[in-house]
């Protein structure tokens, strides 16, 4: 029985770096193959998973790198880039959800205190003080997955130069997702720019039919997402996010689907 319980965990353990693949796409390209391996088996031994259904496993992987000192000093962004990434894969998994485009006459009708907005099922955001947003959009669009001569995905300059480096700080310790192309499509170049300038994006991240979809939120945005999410009534939605130009945002955040219809208080 024991020899049968060893057997299984082995496999078990085998699963995990295909499991959290799926997931993490871009922090798997960002850390190379071994290095993944390698944080994916510990992952599994520090956090096993709780349910039969391994896509709902790994939710704990940010947190996992965040604490992994050597790894903070020198790729602080990583944990970030896997949280983005987490909740592009809880998106692609949310519930589905139809436009329902007669219910949004209710704006027009009545006090905005007496009207909530439904937001698309998964919508998320992620707080960073790094272009996470550009990163994973730069490793994921078909523009920018530029390849080198290897075969493997070309980093950008700043954004992970050395997989050897992080190599070296998991051995300080243990350790099908496609976006549609855009129109401003981004590059590896300009991820590693905007990395070595400093620059902060917090991500929204929502699905647009069997679609995850990923854009820099707007100032303001992610309090009024979040006070939707809470159960606020448009005019409270509103008075917690006074940046917010409501009136532009309004109509591209129901074409791209983040916002699905209304309903009367």
């Amino acid at each position: 029985m024991e020899r049968g319980l060893s057997a299984y965990r082995a496999n078990a353990q085998a699963l995990a770096p295909r499991a959290l693949a799926g997931a993490y796409p871009v922090v798997h390209q960002l850390v190379g193959e071994d290095n993944f391996e390698a944080m994916a088996r510990q992952h599994w031994h520090d956090h096993p998973p709780v349910r039969g259904d391994l896509a709902q496993w790994g939710g704990q992987l940010a947190d996992h790198m965040a604490m992994l000192p050597g790894l903070l000093e020198q790729e602080p962004y990583l944990s970030d880039v896997a949280r983005v990434e987490w909740a592009l894969h809880l998106a692609s998994s949310a519930a589905d959800a139809v436009l329902d485009l007669a219910s949004l006459s209710l704006l027009a009708e009545r006090d905005p205190a007496g009207v909530f907005l439904q937001l698309s099922p998964g919508a998320a955001c992620v707080v960073s003080p790094y272009p996470v947003v550009t990163i994973v959009l730069a490793h994921l669009q078909p523009a920018g997955t530029t390849t080198a001569a290897s075969g493997s995905p070309a980093p950008a300059d700043g954004v992970i130069t050395e997989r050897a480096t992080v190599a070296a700080h998991l051995a300080d310790g243990p350790v099908d997702l496609a976006l549609e192309p855009s129109a401003d499509a981004v590059t590896m170049a300009q991820a590693g720019q905007l990395l070595r300038d400093g620059v902060a994006e917090t991500a929204l991240i929502w699905r647009q039919g069997m679609k995850p979809q990923l854009r820099v939120a707007q100032v303001g945005e992610m309090r009024l997402i979040a006070a939707l999410q809470s159960g606020a009534n448009l005019l409270e939605a509103l008075a917690a996010a006074p940046r917010l130009d409501f009136q532009d945002w309004f109509a591209p955040a129901v074409r791209s689907g983040l916002v699905v219809g209304a309903k009367a208080v």
